[in-house]
């Protein structure tokens, strides 16, 4: 019976987590980030201060996903362009659209990871 209880204990931990990290790491969209910069979407770096000094797409800002909401005055103008946000893997971004998405932007895309964006910008140039 002990058994049970203890692999139960792991099932729902792990679902719990699936279910609170998951979505926000699997709703990167590359292709959907090129067109919305053709179009004029700002380009946010999420990362950290010491990732973005390390490289980042050339046209990209700064703004550190834990410090999004805060700044969101700034982002005004980019409401109706649309927004594409990126990390280092995907994560922080995500967490940085559900930031947006919930603030009103409608228009935002998670373009996911560093790597991915080396497809659409020059890093380190």
């Amino acid at each position: 019976m002990k058994f049970q209880s203890v692999f139960f204990l792991i099932l729902f931990v792990a679902l719990f987590f699936f279910l609170l990290f998951g979505p926000l790491q699997a709703d990167s969209d590359i292709e959907g980030a090129k067109a919305a910069l053709k179009d004029g979407a700002l380009l946010i770096d999420v990362r950290t201060k010491a990732e973005y000094d390390n490289g980042h797409a050339k046209e990209a800002v700064h703004i550190p996903y834990d410090q999004l909401a805060d700044r969101l005055e700034e982002l005004q103008r980019y409401k109706d362009k649309g927004i594409v946000v990126y990390c280092r893997s995907g994560r922080r971004s995500g967490i940085a659209k559900q930031t947006l998405l919930s603030a009103g932007y409608e228009n935002v895309i998670n373009a996911g990871g560093l790597k991915e964006m080396e497809s659409v910008s020059c890093i380190q140039c």
